[in-house]
């Protein structure tokens, strides 16, 4: 991949638009972005970073941030740039987010950002998320890969050598992505931590176990687990065999409680039928006094009867009048119903005829108004006619100022043709006159010019002698016939271009007078001077305040016209509605007639009605049905209750009857039971009872004690025996963890502290030592070379990932933080440079034929800037292109391509190739 075009608008310090044509920089070879200190040297690189990923190179500039302060509001912020990739060029172009100036109005917007990426099929690509994953598969690198191999970033240099191996570990995690295994190994011990709180738990609950077992007399804490479980089996074998000998004695004991409950349950059996034989005789005495109250009140019930029949012949009659009373109502209804259509038609009438009233006066004033609008269509067409003439006016003005601006034209090309004619007229005289002077020299020198060509022995051409002892001598200024002939013709031409010119000149010089004269006539006509009288430019003004005033009065008229139009609108509305109003009132006006007719004949039927329901009301004796149904109501009640009454005397005579019919089945039947009564001792039987319950309630007890320390310790022995499982696969699984977790995190005994991550970060790391000893060999003229450190002192702390280096000049072995400060940017710039190659490397071979490398080369000597120039060179080597971003003065006059970056004095910077 390699930038060949960049263009860079509003973007970080450039406040302009800044174009750079990379491909004048060549294809491979060493070259310098230079300039003044914080003009924007490194913001080159950011630029071909944010076109290509949409971010800049920097962890401190954000997209957000590359508005330039110093731009104009006008100008946008973007960057475009063309790249070549495999032979074949793409085109993208970006912009970030910002706030601009709304092109409508004032304020400001928010530009959203944009891209674009033109394929070399034609194809382009708009969205932001497929553009990048686009430019992502066309490199073959995502954003950091593209970075960490086509920028040495400034700063960058000495962290990386100086760094100790924790801060090499970040490093590398971020570049080679080993973070994953540093996830292993935390997620390593975090099991095997789990692993040991889970055995801590499980040991424990086991505790908890032993100590539940209920075991008298016994401390079975300190004992050892077999013999605990030992002692559980043998304590639950004898809790069963003492289980089943109590069962055996409850069972001889519930018997003999049966047999002591049988005989109580007969003697108390015979000592209720007594006391009910003795209750049974004193209720039938009790049931025949009642007897013969109850005789008495059915007998002063049954004294009711005739007051009852009368109720109901009362009853009979009433409801015999409820149709008379169904009559009644719907004629007081019809009363009703007739007052309240009455009342409505009455009001109904005074509302319609309040209406006529004000439909009346409407009708009156819309009638005035129609009369008021009834020129408004001639006046219309007035102002048209007006309007029309004005914009013909206009028309006219316009015409005469876009002559105006012809005549202008006209008057600079007469201009400039007299000039050209002026031009090529001195210059048609001075090479007549030059032409002149030469050909009389040439006639002054044809004695020379024949003598030239005299040769001996050959007949002169004006003598015709053989020998010329004396040949005339041609001046050494005179000119030759070709030259003469020359001349001749040059002058020739320039006197025809000398008409020419004089013919276009009198010809334009006409055409101005002509349309002088025409634009003058014509602006005449609008005032009151005669042509003569003013030239162009007064004409001009005068046209230009005209057509102004026209605006004006042509503004007026549409307003005029708009206010006419409207008028006319209201009248054709006027002349719809006045006829619909008059038809509307004259329907109202019948409306009322025919109601106050209807309200006559209602008010004479109300009154035959009316005399109706007094008729009818004066037969019957109450007031309404209702009244009549409620009385009725009453009577019906006192009928009920009373046969109630009868009914309930009635059913108590006939139950105390009964009742002591029973009671004197009942007492001959106790007399014969008691008849064969046994002779039971009832207080001896209650005392073995007592006793035996006594002895039940013991062995009860003794089997819930048995039960529950049985149960409790089967189920203290079945949680041991699965904890005792449980606790060994976990002590398995924890010591293989720990051995695992110690491997990992490099804590094993007696060895080096190297972690998982560390050992695959010492692979890359030998790799890119490997890499870099190319260049700082030749950089240190074979003196130095950069070597992992094997073992840490002592095994103490993390290792793996220090860094000595070996002086070849007297066979030592060293920190590299003994260094000079040249020598440390020499195995630095070595080390950046092999960390490129091989992160670009571990990207799949991806090849990237541009480079920078950002500052750091102000510490060098002369010579170590040469290695330095010839290092960063051979990595130019394969069409390579190596830009060093730096402001060291020998740097530019060693490398002669540069990208020159200066500040300007109105702020921003700007930027060339050279």
């Amino acid at each position: 991949m390699r930038p060949v075009y960049i263009k860079i608008s509003a973007f970080g310090p450039y406040a302009g638009i800044v174009e750079l044509n990379m491909d004048s920089l060549g294809e491979s070879g060493l070259y310098l972005i230079t300039g003044d200190t914080g003009a924007g040297k490194t913001t080159v690189f950011d630029a071909i970073t944010f076109a290509l990923y949409g971010e800049a190179s920097g962890d401190n500039r954000a997209p957000s941030m590359m508005r330039s302060k110093y731009a104009e509001p006008s100008t946008p912020t973007e960057v475009e740039i063309k790249f070549l990739c495999k032979d074949k060029v793409y085109h993208i172009k970006r912009n970030p987010e910002y706030e601009r100036p709304a092109k409508k109005g004032t304020g400001v917007t928010h530009q959203k950002a944009e891209v674009e990426l033109h394929l070399p099929d034609g194809k382009i690509i708009t969205k932001t998320k497929e553009v990048t994953e686009a430019v992502t598969e066309i490199i073959g690198v995502d954003y950091n890969r593209f970075c960490q191999i086509a920028m040495i970033a400034q700063g960058d240099f000495l962290k990386l050598l100086l760094a100790d191996t924790s801060e090499r570990q970040k490093i590398f995690r971020d570049i080679f992505k080993t973070g994953h295994y540093r996830r292993l190994q935390d997620e390593i011990k975090e099991k095997a931590s789990a692993c040991a709180r889970e055995y801590e738990q499980a040991r424990q609950s086991m505790l908890q176990y032993i100590g539940g077992i209920i075991c008298d007399g016994i401390n079975v804490t300190d004992m050892p687990l077999i013999d605990v479980i030992e002692l559980l089996e043998r304590l639950l074998a004898e809790d069963a065999a003492t289980e089943r000998s109590l069962s055996e004695q409850l069972k001889q004991n519930e018997q003999k409680l049966e047999s002591i409950n049988v005989l109580c349950a007969k003697a108390e059996e015979y000592i209720k039928q007594q006391k009910d034989l003795d209750s049974a005789i004193i209720e039938e005495k009790q049931s025949a006094d009642t007897l013969v109250l109850l005789r008495e009140a059915l007998e002063e019930q049954k004294k009711q009867k005739p007051e009852l029949e009368m109720l109901q012949k009362n009853i009979n009659e009433t409801e015999a009048q409820y149709k008379e009373y169904d009559a009644l109502e719907l004629r007081k209804k019809e009363i009703q119903d007739l007052f309240d259509k009455l009342q409505k038609d009455h009001e109904t009438c005074q509302r319609k005829k309040t209406l006529i009233e004000l439909s009346k006066k409407e009708l009156k004033e819309l009638k005035n108004e129609l009369a008021e609008k009834s020129l408004a269509g001639e006046v219309k067409e007035k102002l048209l006619r007006e309007k029309s003439e004005t914009e013909s006016q206009q028309s006219k003005l316009k015409e005469i100022i876009k002559d105006i601006t012809l005549y202008k034209e006209i008057v600079h090309q007469y201009e400039k043709a007299k000039l050209d004619y002026i031009k090529v007229s001195e210059s048609s005289v001075d090479l007549a006159e030059k032409y002149n002077k030469m050909n009389k020299a040439f006639l002054d020198e044809q004695a020379g010019i024949l003598a030239e060509k005299l040769t001996e022995g050959e007949p002169c051409p004006v003598c015709g002698s053989m020998h010329h002892p004396q040949k005339a001598i041609k001046s050494y200024d005179a000119p030759t016939e070709e030259e003469l002939k020359t001349l001749k013709e040059k002058a020739e031409k320039e006197a025809i271009a000398a008409q020419v010119a004089s013919g276009i000149s009198a010809e334009l010089s006409g055409s101005v007078n002509t349309k002088e004269k025409e634009i003058l006539n014509k602006v005449s006509f609008f005032t009151d001077k005669f042509a003569e009288a003013f030239d162009v430019t007064e004409a001009e003004t005068i046209s230009a305040e005209l057509l102004e005033s026209f605006k004006g009065k042509i503004n007026k008229i549409n307003k005029q016209i708009d206010e006419e139009i409207s008028k006319a609108n209201r009248k054709k509305q006027l002349e719809n509605i006045i006829p619909q109003k008059e038809t509307a009132l004259g329907e109202t006006e019948k409306q009322i007639a025919s109601l106050e007719k209807e309200i006559a004949a209602n008010r004479a039927k109300h009154e035959e009605i009316n005399k109706n329901y007094v008729l009818l009301k004066a037969g019957l004796s109450f007031e309404n049905k209702i009244d009549a149904e409620n009385q009725v109501e009453k009577w019906r009640e006192i009928i009920t209750k009373a046969e109630a009454k009868l009914n309930k005397a009635e059913e108590n005579f006939r139950t105390c009857e009964n009742t002591i019919t029973a009671l004197k089945g009942k007492i001959e039947q106790l007399k014969k039971n008691l008849e064969q009564r046994p002779d039971i001792d009832t207080t001896a039987l209650l005392g073995d009872k007592v006793l035996l319950q006594e002895e039940k309630e013991q062995i009860i007890q003794k089997q819930k004690t048995i039960h529950a320390r049985a149960e409790n310790n089967k189920r203290q022995l079945e949680n041991i025996s699965a904890k005792a499982e449980d606790i060994a696969k976990v002590e398995e699984k924890q010591k293989w963890l720990d051995m695992l977790d110690d491997t990992a995190n490099g804590r094993i005994k007696g060895k080096e502290k190297i972690m998982l991550e560390t050992y695959i970060q010492m692979t890359y790391f030998d790799r890119i030592i490997s890499r870099a000893n190319l260049r700082f060999m030749m950089m240190s003229g074979g003196q130095y070379e950069l070597k992992r450190k094997i073992s840490a002192d002592k095994n103490v702390g993390q290792s793996g990932l220090e860094l000595d280096v070996i002086d070849h000049y007297n066979g030592t072995v060293r920190s590299v933080k003994t260094l000079s400060g040249g020598e440390s940017f020499e195995a630095s710039l070595s080390l950046a440079l092999g960390l490129s190659d091989e992160v670009q490397s571990s990207a799949g071979g991806i090849k990237i034929d541009t480079m920078f490398v950002d500052e750091g080369f102000g510490s060098l000597d002369e010579e170590s800037l040469k290695q330095a120039i010839r290092t960063l060179g051979s990595l130019s080597e394969g069409h390579r292109l190596v830009g060093i971003i730096s402001h060291v003065a020998e740097l530019k006059e060693k490398i002669d391509r540069q990208i020159v970056v200066k500040k300007e004095k109105t702020g921003g910077s700007n930027a060339t190739i050279i």
